[in-house]
């Protein structure tokens, strides 16, 4: 439910863009760890091309709420 949700607030950049993120921390977390794979995916998730700040807060929130629900 939570994943239709994002889908309505996000636009579909900003959806591909949160699926990217998701993908990549998965797959950082197994080598360095829950906190080191988050800051370097929100890091660089940060400097998205092509989105207003207003955009990039939004995806970045929501990579967030998501990170923590998966610690």
């Amino acid at each position: 439910m939570r994943n239709q949700t994002e889908r309505t607030l996000l636009g579909a950049n900003q959806s591909n863009l949160l699926d990217e993120m998701k993908n990549y921390y998965k797959r950082i977390s197994k080598v360095l760890g829950n906190g080191a794979a988050f800051l370097i995916v929100y890091a660089f998730a940060d400097d998205a091309k092509g989105m207003s700040n207003a955009e990039q807060l939004a995806v970045l929130d929501e990579f967030s709420i998501w990170a923590r629900s998966n610690l």
